[in-house]
């Protein structure tokens, strides 16, 4: 498991170790979720990792799919783990799976 103290870092150690999914928050120093999403998506080698998006902010959904899962806060742990578990079992899939849940 990695963690980043920012979204700046946590794009430098994706592009770097290329992780199987990424849990993230809205609401970040350096660079919010949305860019980190955003920049993720637009290089080839971090465009195919899922995403949870877990925030505490209640954004609507961005016209382009920049994450595969958004969860409010609070969000209970079983979700989250139920989510993760379905997201890296569909990792090999041509189609991810995309949920907005408040």
């Amino acid at each position: 498991m990695l963690t980043a103290p920012d979204g700046q870092a946590a794009l430098a150690a994706a592009v770097v170790e290329s992780p199987n999914l990424i849990v993230t928050d809205w609401m970040m120093p350096r660079m919010d979720g949305v860019g980190l999403c955003r920049q993720l998506k637009d290089d080839a080698a971090t465009a195919d990792i899922p995403v949870v998006m877990l925030s505490a902010a209640s954004p609507s959904p961005p016209a382009e799919p920049l994450w595969n899962v958004f969860l409010p806060k609070p969000t209970p742990i079983a979700r989250l783990i139920e989510v993760i578990r379905t997201l890296l079992k569909g990792r090999g899939s041509s189609a991810p799976a995309h949920a907005f849940e408040r």
